[in-house]
């Protein structure tokens, strides 16, 4: 039997989720998003899920199962698929109360025309299948197509974020993501983001800026917050980050990305220990307070840190996790760590890591490079890590024993990591005991700062 035709509804439906926001620069100025802060967290995150589909969906339509929708959302509490339904019905029934206002100008006469409307359309809920429904008004897709200028940012970071404050500002800083700093005069910055006429500056940096600073610090390179003054006053704030190149890839791999965030956090100049803890607290949803607790009583033996008492390698435990990536998000992770070594800040528990990465980068293009040996244009390793130069360098590698190229591997990662932990790597202020505070947990010596890691700089889309 020939497959039946599918529909507009169905071909949606297959299509795989984004986990990217891209809008225009213009939604981030339009009221109708005061409106959606004012959601709850679920119903703001899912409002924004379904605003990641319309990129490039010119049927309009979004469709997703309810555990889709979960994943997406970061929705973790344990509640009956029928009580989740329910709170995705009664969301989309706000979502058609969304309304849009804009302003044209009549070509004839000149005078303005006030125009307002629904952004959705329509929804619909399968009450056997659960699958949910909802489209978008035609006249507002420009929003969501064809865009000019365009803000973007990951759905899982702004889901991640759990202050209010703070997923707007992440908003308007993302699309401002390559220029590397956004100014806001008082006045702007308390109406923008609707700060209580109550709160005076002290109030919003503690409550607002403070809050803010620590938890977008995973996503914003070196992410600083001053007061901006003028005769004496605060009149307004400076936000700047390292920043992101315009081609920069959005989205690698779990771990790298975690890797990166975690990065982030610990090379951030402009936070005390305090902060750092707290920012380690946010991103792995934790209690405030877990991660400096933990750090009193276990010294780790990796930069990365875990979230349990004992001492955690973080990506031992997802080496399973990484045997199922691409080559190219094996080589992301592997240069990550080697990288960092000759930084410098490589643990013990890291140099273990790195001897597993390499050795599984080794096995994936010794695959491929006999997969390919045959064809036109045969797969080559370029050299740029250990596991290439060990694939390149060794002979007789047609038997499927790794026992003799791992064990050079495991050589050369621990000539590296020896080489480099008999050098002093840190910065003048750590070896002269400046800009310490006393009453802060110091975090180890090794690794405290270093401001010339730039985990955004590498190009991970090579080799594939």
């Amino acid at each position: 039997m020939p497959e039946k035709n599918k529909t507009a509804e169905e071909e949606i439906y297959q299509k795989k989720t984004s986990s990217m926001v891209k809008m225009s620069n213009d939604v981030n100025t339009q009221d109708l998003f005061r409106d959606v802060d004012e959601f709850t967290e679920v119903q703001n995150n899912m409002f924004y899920a379904c605003i990641a589909q319309l990129y490039g969906n010119s049927n309009r339509i979004v469709r997703f199962p309810p555990e889709e929708m979960k994943r997406l959302i970061g929705f973790n509490k344990h509640v009956s698929k029928k009580t989740f339904i329910k709170n995705i019905n009664d969301t989309l029934t706000k979502f058609l109360k969304i309304v849009i206002k804009y302003k044209t100008y009549d070509k004839s006469t000149g005078h303005p025309i006030l125009h307002q409307g629904n952004l959705f359309h329509r929804s619909q809920l399968d009450p056997e299948t659960f699958d949910c429904v909802i489209q978008v008004n035609d006249e507002f897709q420009i929003l969501f197509n064809q865009l000019e200028q365009w803000t973007r940012f990951s759905l899982l970071q702004y889901t991640s974020l759990k202050g209010n404050y703070t997923k707007k500002i992440y908003r308007e800083l993302k699309q401002y993501r390559t220029t590397g700093v956004r100014n806001f005069d008082l006045k702007t910055f308390r109406e923008l983001f609707n700060i209580p006429k109550t709160y005076k500056t002290s109030n919003i940096r503690q409550r607002v800026l403070n809050r803010a600073l620590e938890e977008l610090s995973p996503f914003f390179a070196n992410l600083a917050i001053n007061d901006i003054y003028e005769k004496g006053k605060i009149v307004g704030y400076r936000f700047t980050w390292i920043p992101e190149d315009r081609d920069k890839k959005d989205f690698n791999s779990q771990l790298l990305d975690e890797s990166i965030a975690i990065l982030n956090i610990r090379n951030n100049k402009n936070m005390t220990a305090k902060q750092k803890f707290r920012a380690f607290d946010y991103y792995r949803k934790l209690r405030l307070g877990t991660t400096e607790k933990l750090y009193k009583h276990a010294h780790p033996e990796t930069i990365f840190g875990g979230d349990k008492e004992e001492s955690k390698v973080f990506i031992r435990s997802e080496l399973k996790k990484v045997n199922q990536y691409s080559i190219t998000q094996v080589k992301g992770l592997v240069t990550l760590y080697e990288d960092l070594n000759k930084q410098g800040v490589l643990q013990s528990g890291d140099k273990k890591d790195l001897n597993e990465l390499e050795a599984i980068l080794f096995r994936k293009e010794k695959k491929l490079a006999h997969q390919t040996l045959n064809n036109d244009k045969p797969y080559v390793p370029r050299k740029d890590t250990i596991a290439e130069e060990v694939l390149l360098d060794l002979t007789g590698l047609n038997t499927p024993n790794l026992e003799v190229p791992r064990k050079v591997i495991d050589a050369k990662v621990d000539e590296a990591w020896a080489k480099e932990t008999k050098k002093d790597h840190r910065n003048m202020e750590i070896k002269d005991g400046i800009n310490r505070q006393p009453d802060e947990v110091e975090f180890n010596p090794n690794f405290p700062y270093h401001p010339d890691i730039d985990p955004e700089a590498y190009d991970y889309d090579k080799n594939e």
